[in-house]
Order: C-alpha cells, then sequence, then structure tokens
C-alpha cells in the first residue's frame, strides 16, 4: 500500500516528513486524475491538507485548473475538534500541523474559507446553513478566479 508509512506516521502521532508529504501530494494527484478521466466526471473537490506550496505545485503541475480551499479556523474551534476524536490526529499534532503550514502565497489561486467559534458552533443546524452558505461563497470565489485567471492567459 502506497500510503500505509503516512498511515503509521498518524498513528504514532507524528506528522509526514517532506518526502512523504511530496509522495502524498502526488498521490493525491494522480487519483484527481483518475476521477477526471471518467466520462461522466463532474467537477471535483477533495478535502486534504496541503501544507506545503511545493506539495501544492506538484498537484497543480498535474492539474492547472486547480483552487486551493484555505480553511482557517481559530484555535479553540480547532483544538475543539481535534479534542473529539475519531481521526488520526490528535490536539498536540494538529498543533503541529498547524505550524509547518505555509500560508498561500499571493500567485497561487486559491480563496479563503474561515471557521471560528463565534460564527460556527459545529453542533447547531444553523451552523451548517451558515458553512453551506460559505462553501457556495468559495464556489462563485473560485469560478471568478478561474475566469481572471484564463483571460489573463488570453492576453
Amino acid at each position: 500500500n502506497e500510503v500505509a508509512d503516512l498511515k503509521a506516521n498518524l498513528a504514532r502521532g507524528q506528522g509526514f516528513d517532506d518526502e512523504q508529504r511530496l509522495r502524498f501530494a502526488n498521490e493525491v494527484a494522480d487519483k484527481m486524475a483518475s476521477a477526471r478521466s471518467h466520462p461522466e466526471a463532474r467537477p471535483l473537490a477533495v478535502s486534504q491538507a496541503v501544507f506545503q506550496r511545493r506539495c501544492r505545485d506538484a498537484i497543480r503541475a498535474k492539474h492547472p485548473d486547480v483552487v486551493f480551499v484555505w480553511v482557517r479556523a481559530d484555535t479553540p474551534s480547532r483544538q475543539a475538534r481535534l479534542a473529539k476524536g475519531g481521526n488520526l490526529v490528535d490536539k498536540a499534532l494538529g498543533q503541529k500541523m498547524k505550524n509547518d503550514f505555509e500560508e498561500p502565497a499571493e500567485d497561487e489561486l486559491h480563496v479563503l474559507l474561515t471557521l471560528d467559534n463565534h460564527r460556527v458552533d459545529h453542533s447547531t443546524e444553523i451552523a451548517h446553513h451558515e458553512l453551506r452558505n460559505q462553501l457556495r461563497q468559495v464556489a462563485h470565489a473560485a469560478s471568478r478566479l478561474h475566469a481572471r485567471q484564463h483571460a489573463a492567459m488570453q492576453n
């Protein structure tokens, strides 16, 4: 299994090293290509943290039209979510991952989705409604960014 060592690292409470991050980014890009090659392929959304620019660039090299969504959460929201468990990332590893994260540069096509305790309480229907609205805004922003990028390439 190509990702067994990655899962083992997470299970031990460790993050990925640089080689593993890049290998995983390439694995994500390959899975995207496979999904997009289907004759009835629909627009694709991938939920995966990509912490370093070089890894985002590896995905962009295979999918130049990709738009990354940076989901930025305040510390209490992030810690509360990680404390619930149910995944391989605990609070300590989550903090390490936050420290390893490289914010998208100005020249990277991306949109920002901000979640915080004051606006999103993950246990209420209101939060789901607000999150849906924010995701719609992300989709519209991504569409506008693609249009601008396409127009710039035409000039």
